[in-house]
């Protein structure tokens, strides 16, 4: 009995240090994993380095990053795709469904697309937001003495940024295009673009499109796998903290080509949190995020810009979640300008 026993103890004693070592070794691998997203996030913040600062506004001491799903939602979303440095030529055409209202578009038919474009030819206007279209090479050689009168303004354009996902994000945009419309009659302000990111035919439009087509995927997968992989996957979605903000933020870099062709003073109105990102990436220096939902979290709000929220208990939330009061204003319900 005595000689059972001890086999027994020692049978305890070898379990544990097994356990002891393989508990261990996790925990290596743990913080390995965790240093080495680090020192990727990092790199995506330093190159490009942009004004864009989404750390010092969710504040990393109440919200510290979970490097590791930060990385890898993003690498998964942009499949390791670079940021571009460069712009994309735009031009704009006047709204078939909205009088008064204009459309943004690539300058030039993308090659090989079977997009719908509107050559110059038909109509479009090179897009010159600053009233000089001598100031750029694309409008002074396309445009005429009709189309030069029609990109110039006494009163500084509106933009209207929104990305077509989903009704709601279109259905803002389209309400605050009939407000800029209204002072634009009022001759309170300049023309007013609807400049829809999915409608700029290129290379950062796809990947927007990829990354929904990502996340939509992976919400398939796990759904058909059930239990606790959904349970995890349909939390991570549903968290809506400084790491979504983060996701988003890097995203937004990448497509700072959409926005890099207007002047960083022109008034940006967003419609969707990923568009007014973009814009604060850009250097926008004037840029309003209405704020979609009624439910405080920071994926729905931008730093270094002013955000609009519809109510008063989502003013004070976000208020409490620690948003300065000089980005966040209390502005009432999207609804459309009616006269």
């Amino acid at each position: 009995l005595h000689l059972s026993t001890m086999m027994l103890d020692e049978r305890w004693k070898n379990a544990l240090a097994i356990t002891a070592i393989v508990l261990a070794g996790l925990f290596v691998v743990a913080q390995a994993i965790k240093l080495w997203a680090k020192s990727i996030y990092n790199s995506w913040l330093a190159d490009p380095a942009t004004p864009l600062d989404v750390d010092a506004f969710v504040d990393t001491e109440t919200n510290p990053p979970n490097y590791a799903k930060v990385v890898f939602m993003h690498s998964s979303a942009t499949g390791g795709r670079q940021p571009v440095e460069g712009l994309i030529d735009l031009s704009s055409f006047e709204s078939p469904h909205v009088e008064g209202l204009r459309v943004t578009q690539r300058l030039d038919a993308r090659d090989g697309s079977k997009k719908p474009h509107i050559s110059v030819d038909d109509g479009a206007v090179p897009l010159d937001l600053t009233g000089d279209v001598s100031s750029r090479g694309a409008a002074s050689s396309r445009s005429t003495p009709r189309t030069r009168r029609n990109l110039r303004s006494r009163k500084p354009p509106l933009v209207i940024g929104t990305i077509r996902m989903g009704f709601g994000h279109h259905r803002i945009a389209y309400a605050a295009a009939s407000w800029a419309r209204a002072a634009t009659e009022d001759k309170e302000a300049g023309d007013t673009y609807f400049h829809d990111l999915l409608n700029i035919d290129s290379e950062e439009a796809d990947l927007i499109k990829s990354a929904d087509a990502f996340y939509s995927k992976m919400s398939r997968i796990t759904s058909n796998f059930g239990g606790p992989i959904e349970k995890l996957w349909g939390t991570m979605m549903l968290q809506g903290d400084g790491d979504a903000l983060r996701i988003t933020g890097l995203m937004a870099v990448q497509l700072r080509p959409l926005l890099k062709g207007m002047p960083t003073d022109t008034p940006i109105i967003a419609t969707h949190s990923l568009v007014a990102l973009a814009a604060v990436a850009c250097g926008f220096t004037n840029v309003i995020n209405l704020v979609i939902d009624n439910h405080a979290q920071f994926f729905v709000v931008v730093p270094q810009c002013l955000n609009l929220v519809q109510g008063p208990v989502n003013y004070q939330a976000f208020l409490r979640m620690g948003v300065e009061p000089e980005n966040l204003e209390l502005a009432g319900h999207w609804r459309s300008e009616e006269r």
